[in-house]
């Protein structure tokens, strides 16, 4: 999987005190990898969860980070975010006050049904027998048990607090869903009607597509993961309440405890205008400024907004000098053009020296393509990797130290990299704390990592430590082997952890032991897999003159990720100089931690098979070459053997392909259309259409049976002379331009399944 990502090494402007020491980084890395894989159910009594970390800030208020990530698949599910909300929900005493936004429900096709005499609500199946909560959603049974404490529902309305998200809220409704069904038939949710979808905040003549997008709660009252109660709680999140997002997917989760200027300061600028369906004075300002919390290091940042408040931060951290031990990590479900200022940043941040990874969202592949191919080629040359998978975080993390002090900073929430962060009700939490960024980074590390692993992730089954006894003397090393089954898992990357490191301490990353005092105990070094959540241990005696035994022995790494192929989709070979008389081929390939070095055939199809361009050497998991072309062609990888490695049945060859438009003629009165002569089924064709009149509108048409029929009507803008356009195709058919006088040579189109 992967395009592009980008290398850089970051800062940041803020002077941040940790709260609490973080652990050391073995350790931490391995918990996070336990606490992302432990929490796996979604139903029966909503319980705590524990928190990646937590800490108590300089006000003696309380900070907690969730985070979850499912696998590329989408088979494996990690709940914890969904199950936390569920708790706090749970949580709030009667009398007390919870506000919530829901953006979808997931579909467990119970219903609600009120009891005649009590009033009070209960799931049912479709039989109308009722479901015990051991088989309840957990959201669900937290709902229902705020709305059944209270004696009438006009009461509970008093108190219980819900915008629903209308769209996905009604479909939801409709599959059925057991929360959506009781948020609506008990009346505590209310729905926004600015647009079709659903928006609060945003008129339709501004965006018809607008919606209410918020993913945050705030609680007057409710517990945090220890059980002790605190007044004005905020959540904030990434995950939607439904499975694909909300469970099978990768989400970052923020809770702040007794932050009264937060809580007032989104309940009375930003909930209360959602509700009223206005921007008030209040809500201008917080959309302008953000919203300050009684901790300085949060500002919350709602939408539509007009500034990009994370491209400034970037921005001013490229002015800091002297920035070392930098980087940033870019986990974004959607990313387009309309928020290319945070990759031009991002630009100016790498000759700095930053490292930056980015991980998006599959979702995300055509308009990150787009955007790279419309940067600056400055912004350009930054780009080493972003890798594709099943992302749908909405996280930026940076950090630096500079003058010997280490910065950190963090953005998240609901706000995609995209369009739709500027236009929606979304909203985004700033926290300027170190000790939140460096559990965010661990989790946006992993979710990277197992972006690397392929569409079709092989998880890990199975793991072992090679050797699995060493006897070694004090002052020795050696390097332990992981072990991994199946031998075609996606992501291999272990991290490493000693029982105890004063006797015998473990390189996190590599696995590499040293013996550093003698103890008749043995030490336990524990591998555990990024991917699937298997350990494994090797027992270390140490002692200061024993024959020392355990060797690794030699294995075999099959490689089973294919190459991905990323080129320019436009070349001139007339009337132009420069850039623009070649096209760029950029080649990734990686999997997990491991860059891979190797070669590759660039191919393209011709005449009903694939014929071999060139060979291009990928080092270290990237290789480009420039290529003078001369027609409009498809083009694809074929792998072949890597470095030090086997190739797997699922890399031999790139997924998809990509497209190439190659302008051969002038501009000429007569309309002239140039594509692929073949695309993959189901994808977009790129047409590019030149015509010296440019004037008037121009029709994409097919042949169908002995007659045209038109799929896209446009112009050129601008008084141009030429426009790209996009189309699905359907099938194998001839395509043409035609104006109300003139008709263009036609094309025929292939499409391959």
């Amino acid at each position: 999987m992967g395009i592009l990502v980008l290398a850089a090494t970051l800062a940041l402007p803020v002077t941040t005190t940790q709260a609490a020491p973080l652990p050391a980084e073995s350790t931490t890395v391995a918990a996070a990898s336990k606490l992302q894989n432990g929490d796996i159910s979604v139903y029966g009594t909503p319980v705590a969860v524990t928190p990646d970390t937590a800490y108590t800030n300089e006000d003696g208020n309380r900070v907690e980070v969730y985070t979850s990530a499912g696998d590329n698949d989408g088979v494996k599910a990690d709940w914890r975010s969904v199950n936390e909300f569920a708790y706090l929900v749970n949580s709030v005493p009667k009398g007390k006050n919870l506000y919530a936004t829901v953006f979808n429900a997931l579909y467990d096709y119970g219903t609600a049904k009120a009891d005649a005499t009590t009033g009070d609500y209960s799931i049912v199946n479709s039989s109308g027998s009722v479901i015990a909560d051991t088989g309840l959603f957990r959201p669900t049974i937290a709902f229902r048990n705020q709305i059944n404490q209270y004696d009438s529902l006009a009461e509970a309305k008093t108190y219980v607090h819900v915008l629903g998200a209308k769209q996905s809220m009604e479909e939801a409704y409709k599959a059925p869903s057991s929360l959506a069904r009781l948020l609506k038939a008990s009346g505590v949710m209310k729905y926004c009607s600015k647009t079709s979808t659903g928006a609060c905040l945003t008129s339709s003549n501004v965006d018809p597509d607008s919606l209410m997008h918020s993913k945050y709660a705030l609680f007057e009252q409710s517990k945090d993961s220890t059980g002790k109660v605190w007044d004005d709680v905020i959540w904030i999140t990434s995950a939607n309440l439904n499975g694909s997002s909300g469970g099978k997917k990768s989400n970052t989760s923020i809770a702040i405890y007794g932050d009264s200027a937060g809580y007032d300061g989104l309940l009375n600028s930003v909930w209360n205008a959602q509700l009223a369906q206005t921007q008030t004075t209040a809500y201008k300002a917080a959309a302008a400024n953000g919203v300050a919390a009684d901790d300085s290091d949060f500002t919350f940042y709602p939408s539509p907004r007009s500034k990009d408040f994370e491209a400034t931060t970037l921005a001013t951290v490229a002015a800091i000098a002297g920035k070392t031990n930098c980087k940033a990590y870019l986990a974004h479900s959607l990313f387009n053009s309309a928020r290319v200022a945070l990759l031009n940043q991002l630009a100016a941040l790498q000759t700095q020296g930053c490292t930056v990874k980015i991980a998006l969202g599959d979702n995300a592949i055509a308009d990150t393509v787009d955007a790279y191919f419309g940067m600056s080629q400055d912004a350009r040359e930054v780009i080493n990797r972003v890798e594709f998978g099943n992302v749908h975080d909405k996280a930026i993390t940076v950090s630096y130290t500079a003058s010997g002090t280490t910065h950190g900073v963090t953005y998240g929430g609901s706000a995609n990299a995209n369009g739709t962060s500027l236009d929606h009700d979304e909203l985004a939490f700033k926290a300027e704390s170190l000790t939140v960024t460096r559990a965010v980074e661990l989790q946006l590390e992993r979710v990277y990592e197992l972006s690397r692993g392929g569409k079709t992730n092989v998880q890990v089954s199975g793991l072992t430590i090679d050797p699995a006894t060493v006897a070694i003397n004090v002052g020795s090393s050696r390097t332990l082997q992981p072990r991994i089954t199946p031998t075609s898992a996606s992501v291999k990357t272990v991290t490493w952890a000693s029982s105890d490191s004063s006797v015998v301490s473990v390189d996190a990353v590599t696995g590499k032991i040293t013996a550093k005092k003698v103890s008749a105990t043995p030490v336990a070094i524990t591998a555990t897999s990024l991917s699937g959540n298997r350990t494994a241990t090797s027992a270390i005696t140490v002692s200061s003159d024993q024959t020392e035994t355990g060797e690794a022995t030699a294995s075999t790494n099959v490689i089973n990720v294919p190459p991905t192929l990323t080129m320019d989709r436009y070349q001139q070979t007339v009337s132009s100089t420069g850039d623009d008389r070649q096209t760029e081929a950029v080649v990734t390939w990686g999997t997990g931690a491991t860059e891979i070095t190797g070669t590759v055939a660039l191919q393209y199809y011709d005449a009903g098979s694939w014929k071999t361009k060139t060979n291009i050497s990928v080092t270290n998991g990237r290789g480009t070459k420039m290529l003078d072309l001369k027609s409009s062609r498809a083009w694809r990888l074929a792998a072949k053997t890597p470095s030090g490695a086997k190739l797997g049945s699922d890399a031999k060859y790139s997924a998809g392909y990509s497209y190439n438009v190659v302008k051969t003629k002038e501009n000429t009165t007569t309309p002239r259309l140039y594509a692929p002569t073949m695309v993959k089924s189901g994808a977009m064709a790129p047409f590019f259409v030149t015509w010296k009149g440019a004037s008037g509108k121009l029709r994409l048409q097919y042949l169908a049976g002995s007659g045209w029929k038109t799929k896209v009507t446009f112009t050129i803008d601008g008084g141009g002379t030429q426009k790209f356009i996009s189309a699905p195709v359907g099938s194998t058919r001839k395509w043409r331009i035609a104006t109300s006088t003139k008709r263009s040579s036609s094309i025929t189109v292939k499409v391959l399944s």
